[in-house]
């Protein structure tokens, strides 16, 4: 990919695949606080259900 490549094409490609880690990085973030939010909400809703299984 960087071989055969100017310094410059080879700093610029560097640069580009780290904006794309770094976003990779961001998404999975986010994607972790929404799994854990879905995670609790699932927690309340089978409470919520077991809960009417009893009255």
């Amino acid at each position: 990919m960087l071989s055969g490549c100017t310094d410059s094409e080879k700093v610029a490609e560097i640069q580009e695949l780290t904006a794309k880690k770094d976003s990779l990085e961001r998404n999975i973030g986010i994607l972790r606080i929404k799994a854990d939010s879905l995670a609790r909400e699932n927690e309340a809703l089978h409470k919520q259900l077991s809960d009417l299984d009893m009255d």
